[in-house]
């Protein structure tokens, strides 16, 4: 996808994702997806760019391999984990007598208040060109004021 492309150069989501290095960073994968090589391949690649750094116990990955790609609560649980630790989130302010995370203060939105994309141009937007002629269009629609 275009995202990955500059002029001839193209780019992974690994070498993308660690542009956040040195700041922490928490990689979430599963084993029925394109993440499932994560942990032996994704994650150790971050690993060695945070050591270029001297901060390779900043990155971690919390890898499900019989799940899929999803926020389900193991993902969530490893998330709130990580913003705890690296980001100083009260842990505590979310967790019951038991210990356990309790989210009954989660709201979950439906899957229609978190489309961006007209279902039209969600199955239309398979290649390449078809991505960059919605990009372009954007781009034209901004106010002179922000071009």
């Amino acid at each position: 996808m275009p995202v990955h492309k500059n002029g001839k150069n193209v780019y992974c989501n690994v070498e993308i994702a660690c542009l956040a290095a040195p700041r922490p960073m928490l990689l979430i994968s599963d084993g029925d997806d394109w993440t499932k090589n994560t942990e032996r391949v994704e994650f150790p690649f971050a690993k060695s760019i945070y050591k270029l750094y001297g901060k390779e116990q900043l990155v971690e990955n919390a890898h499900f391999e019989n799940e899929k790609h999803d926020y389900g609560k193991s993902k969530r649980l490893a998330a709130y984990n990580f913003l705890s630790k690296h980001l100083g989130m009260k842990i505590n302010a979310i967790t019951g007598k038991d210990g356990n995370v309790n989210e009954d203060f989660v709201s979950f939105l439906d899957r229609k208040d978190l489309t961006y994309f007209k279902p039209e141009e969600q199955t239309s937007l398979i290649k390449e060109d078809q991505v960059y002629k919605v990009l372009k269009g954007l781009q034209a629609q901004k106010s002179p004021a922000t071009k």
